[in-house]
């Protein structure tokens, strides 16, 4: 069994548009999707209302399920073959568009993060092939635990800065005793970071 410390952002601030009355796009739940499924997404934000028109960076199936005042529910199904990785998402009402917010497409299957993991003895625990949907509570580091065999081959990534976050991670591995394995930081050209 190993424990996996690190804190995952999936938390986008976007800049209010309070001059107009803009509708503003502040985070979504989750931000990761999977090609060719149906995922439902919750937006937050300020000044949503109807009609509202929603816009992906990649083919894909959108439908507006609610819309309230900060907060609306989406459908999303992206198209079977497009590309892995960041997609950019804008929402608009009768008042103009919003900032892009930045979401992950990912053949993995989301968990969120249970917000109640930040001791080691509190790991939450996880599939080694899932994708783990949280959000930055600044210093604290978030505590995960899989188990794996002997021999197999983990890979991680934790993408924070690529989706417009301020947050620089670390990861680190831990045995059951708690013993650093492996610390992994900046990766080259970037300060998120990723290891096998």
């Amino acid at each position: 069994m190993f424990l996996l410390c690190f804190g995952l952002p999936y938390f986008v601030a976007v800049p209010a548009n309070s001059v107009r009355g803009e509708a503003t796009l502040v985070s979504a739940t989750p931000l990761a999707i999977e090609p060719s499924k149906t995922t439902r997404v919750v937006l937050s934000g300020t000044a949503f209302s109807t009609p509202l028109r929603v816009w992906t960076s990649c083919e894909a199936q959108v439908a507006v399920l609610s819309v309230e005042a900060t907060q609306a529910t989406l459908d999303i199904t992206p198209a079977a073959g497009v590309s892995l990785g960041s997609v950019g998402l804008w929402v608009a009402t009768a008042e103009g568009p919003t900032d892009a917010l930045c979401m992950l497409v990912d053949e993995l299957p989301s968990v969120v993060d249970n917000a109640a993991n930040h001791q080691r003895d509190q790991a939450q625990t996880i599939s080694p092939m899932c994708g783990v949907d949280g959000t930055s509570d600044g210093p604290l580091s978030d505590f995960y635990r899989f188990h794996a065999h002997a021999g197999q081959r983990i890979a991680f990534e934790v993408h924070a800065q690529r989706l417009g976050s301020n947050m620089d991670p670390v990861v680190r591995l831990l045995d059951t005793a708690g013993k650093p394995v492996l610390m992994i930081d900046d990766e080259e050209g970037c300060p998120d970071c990723r290891g096998l």
